[in-house]
């Protein structure tokens, strides 16, 4: 039984997953984006996020590690980057949207981004509530409340 097994395989042996998975992320922050297969999008997406989430510590030992598990200072140094831009959110760094299907295989190919929040200014319009759609319903019982008004008078 597969209980509780999460990983994903990808057909791939351990070697060759490792080197994907470190590729595929060191593209994505140097590039700030990439364009990759649904399967391989949604698995580096967590090994992304986890990146940014201890880059936000912002201690000599987030760096290191990031070093460490990217293999790359540059890239290290672009995740801090990046992590400074995300500081008011806890986690769903990454938007995943689908492009299209690629025409060899007809697998669906994804696009990975980084969700930057810009800060909108509230205006009196964009506080102002919608108004009630109306109705023949609603615009008959006004008009029975008001006949109503006038035999009372």
């Amino acid at each position: 039984m597969r209980h509780r097994m999460k990983k994903i395989k990808l057909n791939r042996s351990r070697a060759h997953r490792q080197s994907l998975e470190k590729n595929l992320v060191r593209s994505l922050f140097l590039e700030e984006g990439i364009s990759t297969t649904e399967a391989k999008a949604k698995w580096v997406r967590s090994s992304a996020e986890h990146y940014l989430s201890i880059a936000k510590k912002g201690t000599l030992e987030s760096l290191r590690r990031l070093i460490s598990e990217t293999g790359s200072k540059e890239v290290a140094k672009k995740i801090i980057e990046l992590s400074k831009k995300l500081t008011n959110r806890n986690s769903g760094y990454l938007r995943l949207t689908k492009v299209g299907i690629r025409v060899g295989d007809k697998a669906v190919i994804t696009k990975v981004g980084f969700i930057f929040d810009e800060v909108k200014k509230e205006t009196k319009e964009a506080v102002k509530k919608p108004r009630a759609r109306k109705t023949k319903a609603s615009t008959e019982v006004k008009k029975v409340a008001e006949s109503n008004k006038e035999v009372a008078k």
